[in-house]
């Protein structure tokens, strides 16, 4: 736990820099579809799988729902009632990207 603990503040204090920010940025929502696009033509990460699926909300309205998994990685991620296919597919891009930025490196 103490090597843990070390290891983030180093990190905290860009001591240790993270290799998938270093590529492409920080995570930004606007862009994460091509930011995964980054990492994948560095071999940096396996070409996530997106399971997108619509469905009607009581008005009538069409609404997303969105899975990504990746290779390596353990962790799925959702969002539910997207207004449309692509921004259910740029919400679990962030949210991977923020996952593998902020998390990845330093769990032990």
């Amino acid at each position: 736990k103490a090597a843990k603990n070390a290891y983030f503040e180093l990190y905290k204090k860009g001591v240790i820099v993270n290799q998938f920010r270093e590529a492409c940025g920080n995570p930004d929502w606007h862009k994460s579809l091509e930011q995964i696009n980054i990492l994948v033509s560095k071999k940096m990460i396996q070409i996530p799988k997106f399971k997108c699926s619509s469905q009607y909300d009581e008005n009538g309205n069409e609404t997303w729902n969105c899975t990504l998994t990746n290779e390596g990685c353990d962790r799925q991620f959702y969002v539910y009632c997207a207004p449309n296919k692509t921004e259910a597919r740029k919400e679990c891009a962030f949210e991977y990207l923020r996952y593998i930025m902020d998390e990845f490196d330093y769990e032990g």
